[in-house]
């Protein structure tokens, strides 16, 4: 009586390496890009209170020119932060329009930059933000974060 040997055989065990070396090279760049992107929409986040304090600043003060610097909005430049973070910028851009543009560190996001642009209305007293895609390099085949 002979014994029956069980297992796969090495043609078998080689073709589940190479799916597996398939699934990996493409997955592992995937998760890069995924990973940059989660970072940048901290810097995206981190403007909702600037974004906040100028629309209150607004509607309480009525006037586009009392509210168009760090000081008139009440908020502090270094109160503005986040791990990815490199530098944040907030100024009147023009006519009735305020800038808020942030930068993202040179080695965690490559320097990407993400610029919106608020409008206020003087008849309606509202802001209107909207995405600077001339100014932000976010967008750039390299980066493709926002």
């Amino acid at each position: 009586m002979r014994n029956k040997q069980a297992g796969f055989t090495l043609i078998e065990l080689i073709i589940v390496i190479a799916i597996i070396g398939i699934l990996a090279a493409v997955a592992v760049p995937q998760y890069g890009q995924y990973s940059k992107r989660a970072k940048f929409a901290e810097l995206v986040a981190s403007i909702k209170p600037l974004k906040l304090a100028f629309n209150a600043c607004v509607q309480t003060d009525q006037a586009f020119e009392r509210c168009d610097t760090w000081e008139e909005i009440g908020v502090a430049k270094s109160s503005i932060g986040g791990e990815h973070l490199a530098d944040v910028d907030y100024y009147a851009d023009g006519a009735n329009v305020i800038t808020i543009q942030v930068d993202g560190h040179a080695t965690t996001l490559n320097g990407a930059v993400y610029q919106v642009d608020g409008t206020y209305d003087t008849t309606t007293t509202n802001v209107t933000w909207a995405f600077d895609p001339d100014a932000s390099t976010c967008d750039d085949a390299t980066t493709k974060y926002c």
